[in-house]
């Protein structure tokens, strides 16, 4: 399922999608959103 899923993703950009929305809807909570491994996204608090 995970080959499956990078592959659709490849295709279909699921998660760039879904993490620019995340931008939009929680940029604003000190929160970084990044896209990582083979089928993931990251969600992290920013700290200074």
């Amino acid at each position: 399922e995970r080959d499956d899923f990078e592959k659709y993703d490849k295709v279909r950009n699921i998660r760039p999608k879904m993490v620019s929305v995340l931008r939009e809807k929680f940029g604003h909570l000190n929160l970084t959103f990044s896209i990582g491994g083979q089928i993931s996204f990251d969600v992290s608090i920013v700290t200074n």
